[in-house]
């Protein structure tokens, strides 16, 4: 019984420490995938992202929390994808099978 005591007193702070460490990426900015194009902003606890598709379906407003590694998103395609992920190994977000990449200012 005292094993499991002290293996859970060295657990239980690595795993606080864990989770408190994963720290919430910043989202907001301009992001373009081969079809649509996002403009991000961070407003309050959540992100609102207005989506340019000209050609396709993806087109609106959506907002949403970040949560999971992911933004969850009320809009009109929120019922069919209801998420934005955030792929943290590539720094690509994924949304509706589109993959969009980061676009960096321009220097004058």
């Amino acid at each position: 019984m005292a094993r499991i005591h002290r293996r859970l007193a060295v657990m239980l702070p690595v795993a606080l420490f864990a989770a408190c460490g994963a720290k919430e990426p910043d989202l907001a900015g301009h992001w373009k995938s081969s079809r649509s194009e996002f403009r991000i902003t961070r407003e309050g606890d959540g992100y609102t992202i207005v989506v340019s598709n000209p050609n396709g379906m993806l087109g609106g407003v959506y907002k949403g929390p970040y949560r999971d590694g992911a933004i969850r998103v009320s809009g009109p395609l929120a019922p069919v994808c209801p998420e934005v992920k955030y792929a943290r190994d590539s720094g690509h977000l994924l949304f509706c099978g589109e993959e969009f990449d980061r676009v960096q200012p321009q220097r004058r």
